[in-house]
C-alpha cells in the first residue's frame, strides 16, 4: 500500500495512541472512525507498530520486523466481512496465551461490514476482553455499528491531512526550484485537489489524496 508517513505518522490518532502507550494507559479497544479506508488502514498498522514494538514502532526490532513480513505470531488482521463463525474463531483465539509474551492484537478494518449477528457475538469479548488483548476497528458508517459496541471502545478520528502537512509533503517531493509551478498550489475543497493539469501526476506521492486525479484516472 502507498507510503502515508510522511502525511499521517503525526496524525492525531496516532498522536493520542502513543500518548496512551508511552503513559500505560492502552485502553482495550479503540474505534478509529473516519471515511478514507486506505489512509485508516495505514493508521491502524501503524498503531499495531507502535503497540507491539517496545520502543514504540522503531521498525529495527524483531516485532517489528515480524510485523513487516506479515508473521507476528500475536497480531491479526481482518480485511473482509467478519461472520459468526470467524467471531467464534477469533474469541477462541483470544483465549490463547501470546506466543511472544506482550500483546494480542486483533484488527478489523472496517467493522462497519461485519453484520449485526456477528457484532453481537463480537460484544460480549469486547466487554470484557482477555488480559493482554487488544482491539483495534475501523469503522466507516458508524450507524452500521452497534451503539453498545462503540461504546465500549476508546474512539479515534481521522479527519483528513492538514493542508500544512500535505503542502510540505509536495515542497520535498519535488525540487525547490518547482515549487512555484502551479501543479503545486493545493486548494482546500472536501479533500485537496492540485489546480494544475500536469503530466507527472502519476509520480505524484499525495495523488491518492487528490480529487482531480481521481477524475482523470477514472478512480
Amino acid at each position: 500500500m502507498m507510503d502515508y508517513s510522511p502525511l499521517l505518522s503525526d496524525c492525531k490518532p496516532l498522536e493520542i495512541f502513543r500518548k496512551d502507550k508511552s503513559e500505560g494507559e492502552l485502553s482495550h479497544a479503540y474505534a478509529l472512525f473516519g471515511d478514507d479506508p486506505a489512509a485508516m488502514e495505514w493508521i491502524l498498522r501503524e498503531m499495531v507498530r507502535i503497540a507491539v514494538c517496545a520502543k514504540g514502532g522503531c521498525g529495527e526490532c524483531s516485532a517489528c520486523r515480524e510485523l513487516e513480513g506479515g508473521v507476528h505470531p500475536d497480531v491479526r488482521f481482518y480485511d473482509d466481512r467478519l461472520d459468526v463463525h470467524d467471531v467464534n474463531e477469533l474469541i477462541e483465539d483470544c483465549a490463547r496465551y501470546s506466543v511472544e509474551g506482550g500483546l494480542k492484537v486483533y484488527v478489523i478494518f472496517q467493522l462497519d461490514k461485519t453484520l449485526a449477528p456477528a457484532q453481537n457475538k463480537l460484544l460480549k469479548t469486547v466487554e470484557e476482553p482477555p488480559e493482554g488483548v487488544l482491539f483495534l476497528f475501523g469503522i466507516i458508517k458508524p450507524a452500521a455499528v452497534a451503539e453498545t459496541l462503540k461504546s465500549r471502545c476508546k474512539k479515534l478520528y481521522y479527519t483528513g491531512v492538514e493542508q500544512s502537512v500535505l503542502e510540505k509533503a509536495l515542497t520535498e517531493a519535488f525540487p525547490k526550484e518547482r515549487w512555484a509551478q502551479a501543479h503545486h498550489l493545493l486548494i482546500h475543497h472536501g479533500r485537496y485537489t492540485c489546480k494544475a493539469r500536469n503530466p507527472e501526476c502519476d509520480k505524484c506521492n499525495i495523488c491518492e489524496f487528490c480529487n482531480y486525479y481521481k477524475e482523470i484516472s477514472g478512480r
